[in-house]
C-alpha cells in the first residue's frame, strides 16, 4: 500500500487519449461509445449498458463528479462543466503533467 501510495503521487504523462474528443462528436455520440470498442449499434444500444465495466464506470464517474451514478445526471453535469472544467477535473483526478 505504501509503494502503491507513492506512485500515485509522482505525476503521469498520457500519450494515448483516447477519450479526448471534439464537442461535436461527444454531442452527437451516445455515450456508452467510450465504454466499449464497438461500434455495432446493436452492441451500443443493447448490451454495453450491461456490462460490469459500464456499470463500475457510472459509479465511479458519478462520485468523481458528485452527482448520481446515472447517465441522466451524470451527462447533465459534463453539461454544467463544459468540456475545458470535465477536462482539468479528470485530470486533476489521474494526476496528469502532460498529455500528447
Amino acid at each position: 500500500m505504501v509503494l502503491k501510495n507513492d506512485i500515485l503521487q509522482i505525476p503521469a504523462i498520457d500519450h494515448h487519449c483516447h477519450n479526448l474528443l471534439q464537442p461535436k462528436w461527444v454531442k452527437n455520440a451516445a455515450y456508452t461509445t467510450t465504454f466499449t470498442e464497438g461500434n455495432d449499434p446493436e452492441i451500443l444500444n443493447h448490451h454495453a449498458h450491461d456490462t460490469l465495466f459500464f456499470r463500475r464506470s457510472l459509479r465511479d464517474i458519478g462520485e468523481l463528479l458528485n452527482c448520481e451514478p446515472t447517465e441522466e445526471s451524470i451527462h447533465e453535469m459534463r453539461q454544467t462543466l463544459g468540456i475545458e472544467k470535465l477536462s482539468q477535473k479528470w485530470f486533476n483526478y489521474a494526476n496528469l503533467e502532460s498529455i500528447f
